[in-house]
């Protein structure tokens, strides 16, 4: 997890391009970008019911959207990414083997925090994902929205490109605490959370306190015992077994 700060930094270091503002962008440049977002908002809107639909970023497996409900919140909501563009539409609602992983891992680390009384300190540092269910039978993972973007973001706006060195310093200094305090957790949950980079790592720019985000790649040590049975599944042809002990 320090190398999350580490890479950070060197990016910095490197002189990488800053932005003038946080706020979701699109690839104007890109026909194919475009048509993928514009046909995935609709597809939003008429399944799930969304008023407003927003590229917010992507990852290797899923793209992230920011959507407004009818009541006017806004959340964050991700979606599986097809292997093609134009596929999004045509594909069986059930083959997303990713998306219903990330899903079920994140509901298991809340499940042990309920478990050992820790669902108030989880709550500090952990994001928490809801499954819901368009009407077409496709799925979206749905969270809270965080406004000020990623530790990645961070980098890379100008706000922290005008920060004096000693400033950026004492920034880091409180991230880093509150990421050894979230890996402290998963330690005392038993879970393996094997993603660590800037642009999983949520930031609140008045308090820098974070969330840890994107729970696709977690492994769990112990408590398989109680796991709900919807849990046992292999995914992304890789076997994932709680019901047993297994090196990953």
């Amino acid at each position: 997890y320090l190398l999350v700060l580490q890479n950070a930094v060197c990016a910095v270091r490197l002189g990488m391009k800053s932005v003038a503002s946080a706020q979701p962008t699109i690839d104007s440049a890109s026909q194919d970008v475009n048509a993928y977002y514009l046909k995935l908002s609709q597809e939003m809107k008429e399944n799930f019911g969304y008023q407003e639909v927003l590229p917010l970023g992507a990852g290797a497996n899923g793209s992230v959207l920011l959507c407004q409900n009818d009541l006017e919140v806004w959340t964050a909501v991700k979606v599986d990414k097809p292997d093609k563009i134009d596929q999004f539409c045509d594909r069986d609602p059930q083959d997303q083997l990713y998306l219903r992983g990330e899903g079920w891992y994140n509901r298991y680390v809340w499940h042990l925090a309920e478990q050992k009384g820790l669902q108030e300190e989880a709550a500090k540092y952990f994001q928490k994902q809801v499954t819901i269910e368009g009407n077409n039978g496709s799925r979206a993972l749905e969270s809270d929205y965080y406004k000020d973007g990623t530790l990645e973001r961070l980098m890379y706006s100008k706000y922290w490109h005008d920060l004096q060195p000693v400033d950026r310093a004492g920034i880091l200094a409180q991230i880093a605490e509150n990421l050894l305090r979230a890996a402290n957790l998963l330690q005392r949950l038993g879970v393996e959370y094997s993603d660590w980079k800037p642009a999983n790592i949520a930031v609140d720019w008045k308090t820098w306190e974070i969330k840890i985000l994107d729970w696709g790649l977690c492994a769990f040590h112990g408590y398989h015992h109680d796991l709900p049975t919807d849990l046992q599944m292999t995914i992304k042809n890789r076997a994932v077994s709680f019901g047993e002990e297994k090196e990953r």
